[in-house]
């Protein structure tokens, strides 16, 4: 039977400038984290291992809800309304913060088809549409009470020996079956209000709240709270990931980027609420996040340039285990040239 989890995200909003957010600059890669991969003092499982073993979602035949044909996602008919959308203009703009949460996750191996207005959301990550979006009262849900709790990312999960990696390869490892996003639409409302932001800066930081949770249901965790990993112990180099072996040269790290979309603190601590803080507007992944998304759901392109070095490579090795093979033939296995 699928085995469910939840996470949450606990943040301020801070009132913030337009202009101020479209000079942030995103930092180098530093890490990411993984659901199940334990704490960050326990590094006693390797690795490739962890990784490996890692909750994704899969395209494997085996599973019904997966990656074949786009992850279908549901968005609960009261979503926008909850969300205090009171005009259709309102409405556009709530659901195209739900679009670019998800569009900003996708990568060759990652699809997504969003369904709003849709009877078909179901509470709970294992039942509904393969991923569910609600808004929830602080009442109707205990874990929401927090008054920083902003929403949680549920997933069902099952292990599946052997399952299918995006990438084509196979591992024993979790494979996600299902998930489910809900918002604390009371916080939420009132934030805004207190605040006095407009509905479209609110929309700026409901897009990074769905972005972060999002995550939960892909597979990551908080990088401030869990065990992470780089390419290098360097915090201030880029990651470059190979997608046909995306575990390679994988290491711990101890660093990780604040302001992350996984990070559920990336203000970096508590603060007046006429600060600014730009990570809980932020539009797109940071590098941290794309790493972690890179190497769980690593998928080339077709005709990409790692695709092309690896037909090299493939064609090299060939070629060197021909060569191999004539150096070392014995000359009583050559065959006569047939009688002219």
């Amino acid at each position: 039977m699928p085995s469910i989890h939840r996470r949450a995200v606990a943040s301020t909003l801070a009132p913030v400038g337009l202009a101020a957010i479209l000079v942030a600059a995103p930092d180098p890669a530093r890490a990411f984290a993984v659901l199940n991969a334990g704490s960050p003092s326990d590094l006693s499982t390797p690795v490739e291992q962890v990784l490996g073993e890692a909750p994704r979602w899969s395209a494997d035949a085996r599973v019904a809800r997966s990656l074949r044909n786009g992850i279908e996602v549901f968005v609960h008919p009261d979503f926008e309304e909850d969300l205090g959308a009171a005009d259709p203009s309102e409405v556009e703009v709530a659901r195209e913060a739900v679009r670019i949460a998800f569009a900003a996750w996708e990568n060759p191996a990652l699809h997504f088809r969003i369904t709003f207005d849709s009877p078909g959301t179901i509470a709970g990550p294992s039942a509904g549409g393969e991923i569910d979006v609600f808004t929830r009262s602080a009442s109707e849900d205990p874990f929401l009470s927090s008054p920083t709790t902003f929403g949680f990312g549920d997933v069902s999960e099952q292990y599946l020996p052997a399952r299918l990696l995006p990438n084509g390869q196979l591992a024993d490892g979790v494979v996600i079956t299902g998930g489910e996003v809900a918002l604390n639409a009371t916080l939420l409302r009132q934030t805004q209000a207190d605040l006095g932001i407009s509905i479209e800066v609110a929309a700026w930081a409901l897009t990074r709240l769905l972005m972060h949770e999002i995550g939960h249901t892909l597979g990551f965790a908080h990088p401030n709270e869990a065990r992470n990993f780089d390419t290098d112990l360097d915090p201030d180099t880029g990651a470059l990931v190979d997608p046909l072996d995306p575990f390679a040269g994988i290491l711990d790290s101890p660093n990780f980027l604040q302001s992350g979309i996984m990070s559920n603190d990336p203000c970096g601590g508590p603060f007046a609420t006429t600060d600014y803080c730009l990570a809980l507007l932020f539009q797109e992944l940071q590098p941290d996040d794309r790493l972690g998304r890179d190497v769980l759901y690593a998928a080339p392109e077709p005709g990409s340039v790692w695709m092309r070095l690896h037909a090299v490579l493939a064609l090299l090795g060939l070629a060197a285990r021909r060569h191999q093979r004539a150096a070392h033939t014995p000359p009583s296995a050559t065959r006569p040239s047939a009688p002219r």
